[in-house]
């Protein structure tokens, strides 16, 4: 089994010390979209990336650059297996 980095917008809700829970209150969101969000399976756009920039006071456009970086990073990793 290949352990990950977390996802930076999973890794700001874990620094934050909330649950999916806790986002999902403050933002209106479900935590499902959430989650997904933060394993990258979701696209980070519209309704979702303005909450969760308001939420985590942080330029939508550096959560989204962030979460590219990542997603670029662990498909690299993916590639060398896991190495």
């Amino acid at each position: 089994m290949t352990l990950t980095r977390p996802s930076p917008l999973r890794a700001r809700r874990l620094l934050r010390g909330e649950r999916l829970r806790d986002v999902a209150r403050a933002t209106g969101l479900h935590e499902t979209y959430i989650s997904l969000a933060e394993r990258g399976d979701r696209v980070l756009g519209g309704r979702l990336l303005v909450r969760l920039a308001e939420h985590y006071a942080t330029p939508a456009e550096v959560l989204v650059l962030e979460m590219r970086r990542w997603a670029s990073r662990e498909s690299e990793a993916g590639r060398r297996g896991g190495k």
